[in-house]
């Protein structure tokens, strides 16, 4: 949970920290890898309202990344 805590904390502090993610329907979505538990956190950022939106956190195991 630490580390998922971080994530968040780096995510609200800085937005544009995640890798652009183009496999998705959804206009700037962005991800960031969680290396000791190699899951990744995916996000939007909507800056008229300030707001990061978490969508989902998947395992790099699960392959392909999730149908956003």
């Amino acid at each position: 949970m630490e580390e998922l805590s971080a994530a968040v904390e780096t995510v609200a502090a800085s937005p544009g920290a995640g890798a652009p993610y183009r496999r998705t329907s959804l206009s700037g979505m962005r991800r960031v890898l969680l290396p000791r538990t190699r899951y990744h956190l995916y996000y939007t950022v909507d800056e008229t309202e300030g707001v990061v939106r978490v969508h989902a956190l998947w395992h790099t195991a699960r392959g392909q990344g999730p149908l956003l």
